[in-house]
């Protein structure tokens, strides 16, 4: 069953036509999608959900949509993997008569019957010269974990090689990182990468520099608290770089993976869900072609209970090597200042003590700072820059990152929070909002704010502040990757 969250705008004003170069908005679809699984059936999983694709994109609750896009590693695998025809060549695989592999010859068919762009992730497999390089295997074919666009017509537009690899054991990093935007008919230029790519300079930070502001982002993420949730990190990173951003989903809730949302820079999410049981849904969002903060958006944010949301897998931070100082309540008004190493976060907290049973559990919060490396579960290696207010179960830092496994009393509330720090202007650093709710989702962009600032002596001044008072924060913060600090490889 395929159902859809679309915007309030869009269900008023019912079908749209297709998206023109003179149109204001373009219309995007998202698939938050559970693979079928066949573990030793590797060709049979693939056919099974090649086919639930083909109805998907051929549904009457998607033909609207002017571009659709599906998640990371969910579709075929290192056994099944397939050639892809190169982009520059133009191939219509539905209307060619040389061979192509059924996935891509079924999708293009697809994309073409129902007029609509489609990305799709897949494992692609290329032939490699082990004379000019070095890495190829003995079989002389390396697979790729690989985004792959069809234009209107079913035409291989554009595809795009994962640089930044978590594990993925068997698959092969490109020689070079390369992600080329293309044009589509509706006179929007996007960009792509995959998952983790999110947390690196290249090839993602380096598209928004070269100007890219529509960015097409197919993901099976594994959340972490307190900082790098999926959607949380999704919403913070089109914030920060004021861009649209179409990020698809896997759901495989037992393993963490979940995660969709369609993001308009700094006005947040247009739709978006964190799901404890695992779906088949396509989120709908029209989208402005220009950013603008004027416009007025009635959001379809899908909140599941926090109680349901524990079922959701999460993984911790290692906020063991934080420097940190407990929130004392009994004082409303309260400033601090908590430094690791040189890097300084100046905090103006607004507090206050809510009544209600003694015997009740309660979060404990944290102010934090953190300058340093940490590791992505060992795959890889990066430098962070972190101010935050952080939640915990106890007094002890060890339970910060954690949740309650039972029924929480709201007993402490932020009426308001400040947070600023600073960066040199030259630093090769991304900063970017982060918050987190009990339900496992970001604030609504309204109700914080963000704002970098030029100050004096080449220093960016960094402002956040929290606009609407919260009882069921677990995360407020700034949250960087400080790419010029990353250890070399």
């Amino acid at each position: 069953m395929i159902s859809k969250i679309l915007l309030l705008t869009f269900l008023a004003s019912g079908a749209f036509a297709h998206s023109t170069p003179d149109s204001s908005t373009y219309v995007a679809g998202a698939v938050e999608y559970e693979k079928i699984r066949h573990w030793t059936e590797p060709h049979r999983e693939a056919e099974e959900n090649l086919a639930e694709y083909t109805k998907i994109i051929l549904a009457p609750e998607t033909k609207d949509v002017d571009i659709l896009v599906f998640p990371e590693s969910s579709l075929n695998n290192l056994e099944s993997a397939v050639f892809v025809p190169d982009p520059q060549l133009k191939v219509n695989p539905c209307e060619s008569k040389d061979y192509f592999d059924v996935i891509i010859k079924n999708v293009s068919c697809a994309a073409r019957k129902s007029k609509k762009y489609v990305l799709i992730n897949l494992t692609e497999k290329a032939n490699c010269d082990p004379k000019s390089d070095k890495n190829c295997p003995e079989t002389k074919l390396k697979r790729f974990n690989t985004n792959v666009v069809f234009d209107r017509e079913g035409i291989v537009v554009s595809m795009y090689r994962k640089v930044n690899l978590f594990g993925e054991t068997g698959i092969s990093r490109p020689e070079k990182p390369e992600s080329i935007p293309f044009e589509t008919d509706f006179g929007v230029t996007f960009g792509q990468f995959i998952c983790f790519d999110l947390m690196f300079e290249l090839p993602a930070v380096q598209l928004v520099r070269d100007g890219v502001k529509d960015f097409l982002y197919p993901t099976m993420w594994f959340s972490e608290l307190p900082f790098l949730t999926a959607v949380q990190a999704q919403q913070g990173w089109a914030f920060k770089n004021s861009v649209n951003f179409i990020a698809s989903g896997a759901s495989f809730p037992t393993v963490g993976s979940t995660g969709t949302g369609i993001y308009h820079g700094k006005s947040g999410a247009l739709t978006a869900v964190m799901n404890f049981l695992g779906s088949n849904k396509v989120y709908i969002a029209e989208i402005p072609k220009k950013q603008s903060t004027n416009h007025e958006f009635l959001p379809e944010i899908k909140y599941f209970d926090p109680m349901d949301m524990l079922k959701l897998k999460l993984k911790r931070d290692q906020l063991d090597v934080y420097n940190t100082s407990i929130v004392n309540f009994s004082q409303t008004n309260q400033n601090h200042e908590i430094c690791s190493e040189k890097f300084c976060c100046k905090f103006d907290l607004d507090t206050e003590i809510l009544e209600t049973s003694p015997d009740s559990p309660f979060y404990i919060y944290r102010i934090a700072a953190y300058d340093g490396i940490r590791t992505f579960d060992g795959f890889a290696d990066g430098a962070v820059k972190v101010c935050g207010v952080i939640a915990c179960t106890d007094d002890s830092l060890k339970s910060c990152g954690t949740r309650h496994q039972v029924p929480v009393h709201d007993k402490l509330k932020f009426n308001s929070i400040k947070i600023r720090t600073s960066y040199k202007k030259d630093d090769n650093i991304l900063f970017m909002p982060s918050t987190l709710d009990a339900a496992i989702m970001p604030f609504e962009s309204k109700d914080y704010g963000y704002e970098e600032k030029s100050g004096e002596n080449g220093e960016i001044q960094i402002f956040m502040e929290l606009k609407e008072s919260k009882t069921d924060l677990l995360t407020f913060a700034i949250y960087s990757r400080n790419f010029e600090k990353d250890p070399k490889e």
